[in-house]
Order: structure tokens, then sequence, then C-alpha cells
């Protein structure tokens, strides 16, 4: 058991989502605008990264291929981001009636997958769902409820 110190930029969160890969442990912060990269053996802060300018406060969940990650955002959008050099690769903007919710996120081959609610806020929902992402291009390749 070990406690980790997680870096400067998140004094006052605390920790959504863990995703662990190899190596690499992945943590969300609850304010939902960063993420740490952790040495998964040592605990060592790995990088830091400030999401602010693309994920709103909310819980975010993730997912990892290769030096891809895939952050989906609490309100509508979906994060690709180059771990290796900090760089987001696509903000794919879902439609205005879709909030995603947390819940499993999966990734097989070029497809990443995520529950959603279909509502016109948060708190009032219509529907639940899944939306299917083409990874190679960010497209929506279906919707299902």
């Amino acid at each position: 058991v070990r406690s980790v110190n997680m870096g400067s930029s998140t004094p006052n969160s605390t920790f959504g989502h863990l995703f662990l890969t190899g190596s690499h442990l992945w943590v969300t912060n609850s304010n939902g605008t960063s993420l740490t990269l952790l040495n998964a053996t040592t605990g060592s802060v790995i990088r830091e990264y400030d999401l602010k300018s693309v994920l709103q406060d909310g819980e975010n969940d993730l997912v990892q291929s290769g030096s891809e990650l895939w952050v989906i955002g609490y309100l509508p959008n979906v994060v690709e981001l180059n771990w290796r050099t900090g760089s987001i690769t696509r903000d794919i903007r879902l439609p205005h009636d879709v909030f995603t919710t947390i819940g499993p996120v999966l990734l097989s081959h070029s497809r990443v997958w995520f529950p959603v609610i279909f509502a016109n806020a948060p708190s009032v929902a219509k529907d639940t769902g899944v939306i299917e992402l083409d990874t190679r291009n960010g497209s929506i390749v279906r919707t299902i409820k």
C-alpha cells in the first residue's frame, strides 16, 4: 500500500477514475479539467495534463490506445489526447441533446463506445444509450438507444 502525492496542479480536488495500462496509471481528477499520469510501479508522477480548454467541470472517464488517450467529457464532448506529447489531437463535440454519463468506456480496434443520456439537461433524462465512435476520424458511427 502506498500514498502518492499527486502533484501541484490538483491540491483542492479529489480523484475520479483510474485506468491502468501496462506500467501507466491514469487518474482523472474530479474537477474534470485535469489528468495525472503515474508510474504504476513507483507511484511517481510522470506528467500532469491541464485540459481546462476542452473539458468542463464534472467527472470524466478514459481509455488508452497506443499513444492516444480518449477522454469522455461530462458535457458532451470527447477529447483525443496524444499522451506522449500532451497535444490535443481532436475535440469531438457531441449533439446538443447528449450528455455523457459515467460508466465503462470500451475500446476495440478502431471503435470507442461509451454510455450517454439523451436529454435537454443532464438532470432531465429522456432516454439512455450508447454512442460508438470511429477512432480513425472521430465520427459517430451509430447511436444505440
